[in-house]
């Protein structure tokens, strides 16, 4: 009687762990393919990726020698990647996109790093940080999108 019990307990904890199992599993092969795109951009432009941070959805690395930012993010499977070059950029700013609800708080709904270029014909970049129609939640993307700003302005000063 006591073994049938330990055996249903046992199998009833593996069934409730294997999920959480799975989905870490998942993230960590995402953050890994993340991590090597943006390597590879940085190879294509003969730079070296030295301070980065994975954030499940997106990466973002600079070379602070040659002042590049690399910026890569996964939307519904496509991997997307951009290359900025911090010589032809003038300054950079954050674009918190949102709506006020019924209580006049704000619902963000895009949380953007835009990046004015020096000469005006030319058009802003923009690194997509978090957008409310894939991701649900915000979790970090402002601490995250604060750090880069400042990091990327003390490069640009």
């Amino acid at each position: 009687m006591e073994i049938g019990v330990a055996v249903i307990g046992i199998t009833s904890v593996a069934l409730c762990a294997i999920p959480f199992i799975l989905t870490n599993g998942n993230r960590k092969i995402k953050e890994r393919k993340l991590y090597t795109t943006l390597q590879n951009v940085a190879k294509k432009h003969n730079a070296i990726v030295e301070e980065y941070e994975l954030f499940g959805h997106y990466a973002i690395g600079i070379d602070q020698q040659n002042k590049f930012v690399f910026f890569t993010s996964i939307t519904n499977e496509i991997i997307q990647e951009q290359y900025i070059d911090l010589s032809n950029i003038l300054t950079c700013e954050i674009a918190n996109i949102g709506r006020n609800n019924h209580k006049k708080e704000k619902i963000t709904e895009r949380l953007n790093l835009l990046f004015f270029p020096k000469d005006v014909n030319e058009s802003n970049k923009v690194l997509e940080f978090y957008n409310a129609e894939t991701h649900f939640q915000l979790s970090g993307e402002f601490q995250s999108i604060q750090k880069w700003n400042n990091r990327i302005k003390t490069l640009l000063a």
